[in-house]
């Protein structure tokens, strides 16, 4: 995933937007940092 694309999530997660993940866009190692990172903002 690129680091503008997560850019991109983290301002939406921030302004409470729903954010969509599919695993076409990264590897599962990614998609798990991301996740992480997600349920800083609260997100599960």
């Amino acid at each position: 995933m690129g680091e503008r694309r997560v850019r991109k999530m983290l301002r939406q997660m921030e302004s409470g937007e729903p954010v969509r993940v599919t695993s076409a866009m990264a590897t599962t190692t990614k998609l798990a940092r991301f996740a992480a990172m997600a349920q800083k903002f609260g997100y599960e």
